[in-house]
């Protein structure tokens, strides 16, 4: 086999320095415009303030004349012109006169002021269309700069590719492994698909190899069907040709595998959980929310709960089934966040939905698991408004421990009630 020629590109790196060359002299081109246009607009501006200073020169000038010529009179009506010379006020004003007659004479007129104007008028257009030019060879310059870039990167990577095929000792799968390029991707949640112990992923109409997830189960595509991930983070993930390499924020995915597991049971897909809501969700804090699924608490009241909620307990995922007039299904997010007052632990079930009010349950503080699983178990199972129920039952309120809901109407007082519950 020939040697590999150890050359990228020697003519697109020529190219790209003789380009850069001329990118510095359109720099300069540039600056030089600027200064030009600067020079000019000075010019019209000091001429425009001259005039404007004439003009008021002139109405001085015209007061003056007048002052003058009314003292004149009176002098005159009395035979006594030989005094003015004695009088100080009449002597300043002709100083005044002859020091603003000769300003005056000094200015050009008006028309040759304006040819200076229109001059430089000219002279601005002129500059404009020039740097207007300049800007178009910079931009054109520009991207053959970028396009001799993509030259060299090119032959640096066949000559790379060239390299590995040259050296017979490795088998060919090998060299297509090293040369199969791996892409980062973020992937809509329409285009994920579950099967039980796996999850698919589909990427441009094509669907990638299954990837291994140990507890995604197939029944929750169903359960999917219904819910439109509100503020919800895209799956982000590594692949290669059709194999998924690696999930890049598998916190995610694990959140959203247990909130299916929850809302399964509002379709009956699952029996009730054996493990504790409490212990299943232990560890999703305030600080894990900020940290992998931020996005959730973007809304205003959202992000408010989020920074009074208790550091080391759970803020708790509620999948909440909304049942319409026409019997369709949907799967609502909400949340049990857990407020500590004093020695009193409030539980706040807040709805993404804004119109929802906020509903607040107490608990036990040194050990809220129990009576938080019989809320939990309340607010996911399948009572038909269950807010209007759990209102008007007092049987029910003290079941649940409910101590009070709160109206959105007013953000003000309800950021005060929540804060002083």
């Amino acid at each position: 086999m020939p040697e590999v020629e150890p050359s990228y590109d020697i003519a697109a790196e020529d190219d790209k320095e003789f380009l850069k060359n001329q990118l510095r002299d359109l720099n300069r081109t540039r600056e030089a415009i600027q200064r030009s246009l600067k020079k000019e607009n000075k010019i019209i501006r000091d001429i425009n303030q001259n005039s404007t200073q004439a003009k008021t020169l002139q109405k001085e000038l015209n007061n003056i004349d007048r002052d003058i010529k009314f003292t004149e009179e009176q002098y005159k009506s009395r035979g006594e012109e030989y005094k003015l010379n004695q009088n100080p006020a009449y002597l300043k004003k002709l100083h005044r006169q002859k020091k603003r007659q000769r300003f005056l004479l000094q200015q050009p007129n008006e028309l040759e002021l304006q040819k200076r104007i229109e001059k430089s008028q000219e002279a601005i257009k002129h500059l404009i269309k020039k740097q207007e030019q300049n800007v178009k060879n910079i931009n054109h310059i520009t991207d053959q700069i970028r396009i001799c870039e993509r030259r060299i990167a090119a032959k640096k990577k066949l000559y790379k590719i060239k390299s590995l095929l040259k050296d017979s000792v490795f088998p060919n799968d090998k060299i297509q492994h090293k040369i199969a390029r791996t892409i980062r991707l973020s992937v809509e949640w329409k285009n994920i698909t579950f099967w039980d112990h796996s999850i698919a992923v589909k990427v441009n109409n094509n669907w990638l190899q299954r990837f291994p997830v140990k507890n995604s189960k197939k029944s929750f595509n169903a359960i999917k069907s219904h819910y439109s991930f509100r503020n919800t983070p895209a799956l982000i993930i590594e692949y290669s040709q059709y194999s998924i390499k690696r999930i890049i924020n598998q916190e995610v995915l694990f959140y959203y595998i247990k909130f299916f597991e929850s809302a399964g049971t509002l379709f009956n897909d699952y029996p009730v959980s054996s493990i504790p809501i409490f212990s299943k969700y232990t560890g999703y804090t305030k600080s894990y929310y900020k940290k992998h699924l931020p996005e959730l608490f973007r809304p205003q009241c959202f992000n408010f709960l989020c920074e009074l909620s208790k550091e080391n307990l759970p803020i708790i995922p509620v999948p909440e089934l909304i049942i319409n007039k026409s019997g369709g299904q949907q799967v609502h997010d909400s949340f049990l966040f857990p407020i500590l007052t004093g020695n009193k632990l409030y539980w706040l079930w807040e709805s993404m939905e804004e119109s929802k009010a906020t509903y607040i349950f107490k608990t036990q503080t040194y050990n809220p698991s129990p009576e938080l699983q019989v809320i939990f178990d309340y607010l996911t199972g399948n009572t038909v408004n269950k807010r209007e129920t759990l209102i008007y039952s007092n049987v029910l309120k003290n079941k649940l421990n409910f101590v009070n809901r709160i109206i959105h109407t007013d953000l003000s007082y309800w950021r005060n009630t929540v804060k002083y519950i």
